[in-house]
């Protein structure tokens, strides 16, 4: 066993003992039990949610990314096969955008997890919650992110996918332990120690499993098969360059986009971090102070943002390079190549002035490629969508001249 996976089989067993621990010397209630049921569980959903961005490898082709219970398609349309990565610190795995899509769809987990721990909150209102539980926290941080840099370290996350990289067992566990505290509520300190220790029996072991280490050692491959063909770049320099028209794109971002997702997912927010503050200070008092202003604004702020850096990264850097005959939309931010079409499989060129370019003066039309494959490309926010065409038309005429001659 190596020493990363040492540390991580000892940060088990104390998150776990610890409870026990907690519950025998400090008499800690079923409440105070079950808020750290809930927080385990809330870590355990983040980062699953956050390993998804790690993973290299394309998912399959035939499964689309969930929605929830919202249509997300205008906030991820660009990371759609999005290809390459980006680094924040060289300690952290890379991070891929082409799997932001199918990242958002877990948010749907945390309303779960934020109605599992509403029966807590009559308990940390009536002041019955032991704040010393709090100490266990930043144990039960340090054992998730060892569980990322082991996987790190072995390489899984390239060989993987975002649907196949993480098992939701530490989810269901968690949850089950928390409403077996939560609604069992037995009379005597005995009958609560012996309730903990059965919860934990399934939890501890669904951990071990988690690490890969242990008595139940990891059943799975999470590695995918699925790769992304190579792009290659032509030698010479493109004939005529196209860039994004930045400024519509985040007038719309904005005015649009930003606005629609903060007021659904802004709310959400809003609610389950007031309902985290009462459960961790174990009072109501925000509800009748200032602060609650202030979370109510940060937490709109925060989606805005968030809306802002998604679309930002799906389209903001896009450059498209025309060659004699081939078309490439590049990526300079991520330097890397998004998709190529040749000459020879364009069937029609097309602008677009939809519904919402008719109302917002400020955007221009969108182009659509079709391709004899029956695929298209819609290409937004471009700065001269007509030189674009025109440029575009005039290589198509030139391509069919060659044809003919040579027939």
């Amino acid at each position: 066993m190596s020493n990363k996976k040492k540390v991580l089989f000892l940060l088990i067993l104390v998150t776990n003992i610890a409870i026990v621990v907690g519950t025998i010397t400090l008499n800690w209630n079923p409440a105070t039990i079950a808020i750290l049921f809930a927080i385990e569980t809330f870590l355990g959903i983040s980062r699953i949610t956050v390993e998804r961005l790690f993973t290299a490898r394309p998912p399959d082709n035939t499964i689309n990314p969930p929605t929830g219970l919202y249509d997300f398609t205008l906030w991820y349309e660009g990371l759609l096969d999005k290809r390459g990565y980006f680094q924040i610190h060289p300690k952290i795995p890379n991070i891929y955008p082409k799997n932001i899509p199918y990242v958002l769809r877990f948010w749907i987990a945390f309303v779960v997890i934020g109605g599992a721990a509403i029966p807590v909150l009559f308990g940390a209102i009536t002041g019955r919650v032991d704040s010393s539980f709090i100490l266990l926290i930043p144990i039960f941080i340090l054992k998730h992110i060892s569980i990322i840099a082991i996987w790190e370290a072995t390489g899984i996350y390239k060989q993987a996918s975002v649907v196949t990289v993480r098992r939701r067992e530490i989810i269901y566990s968690g949850l089950v332990g928390c409403i077996a505290i939560v609604f069992i509520i037995p009379q005597s300190p005995d009958t609560v120690a012996a309730a903990l220790i059965l919860a934990l029996v399934p939890k501890i072991l669904f951990d071990f499993r988690e690490a890969g280490i242990g008595p139940w050692p990891l059943t799975f491959d999470p590695t995918s098969n699925n790769t992304t063909e190579h792009i290659p770049m032509p030698a010479n320099k493109p004939n005529y360059t196209f860039d994004t028209d930045n400024r519509a794109l985040w007038s719309w971002a904005s005015l649009y986009v930003s606005i629609l997702y903060m007021l659904q997912i802004g709310s959400f927010v809003f609610m389950w971090s007031v309902l985290a503050i009462i459960l961790l200070t174990s009072s109501t008092r925000i509800l009748h102070s200032n602060s609650i202003l202030i979370l109510f604004l940060a937490s709109y702020l925060i989606i805005l943002l968030l809306s802002n850096y998604i679309i930002w990264l799906g389209n903001s850097n896009m450059e498209y390079r025309v060659y004699d005959d081939i078309l490439i939309g590049y990526d300079n931010y991520l330097k890397e190549p998004q998709w190529v079409i040749h000459s020879e499989e364009i069937t029609t060129i097309a602008k677009d002035s939809g519904f919402i370019v008719k109302i917002l003066p400020f955007l221009k039309p969108s182009v659509i490629i079709s391709q004899s494959s029956n695929e298209n490309i819609r290409i937004r926010f471009l700065k001269n969508p007509e030189e674009f065409v025109d440029t575009l038309n005039k290589i198509e005429r030139t391509h069919t001249e060659k044809f003919q001659k040579i027939k």
